[in-house]
């Protein structure tokens, strides 16, 4: 999938492409159903303006692309080390 970085004022929204945008549907929808695909998880993120909680499903291969300098098995310490620099985000599961 391809990405279209774009600035906004914080200089950290990445644009979904069409195809990103109807993959993350599906994905999301059979995650959030308790079906998820190659490990995917919901990641929720509160608006900036609206205080309303977005979500988009994430892999863990994909957090290079929305944490640089981070991986998905980074040290809990680098996590808090960066963390001031990013939204609030939480991950959901279903038991």
């Amino acid at each position: 999938m391809g990405v279209s970085p774009e600035a906004d004022g914080e200089g950290r929204f990445i644009r979904p492409t069409k195809t990103d945008a109807v993959f993350n549907r599906v994905v999301g929808t059979l995650t959030r159903l308790g079906l998820p695909l190659a490990g995917s998880r919901v990641l929720a993120v509160r608006g900036r303006a609206s205080g309303e909680m977005r979500t988009t499903p994430v892999w863990a291969w994909e957090v290079g692309r929305f944490f640089e300098g981070v991986s998905a098995d980074s040290s809990e310490a680098r996590l808090r080390e960066i963390a001031p620099g990013f939204p609030v985000f939480r991950i959901e599961t279903r038991s």
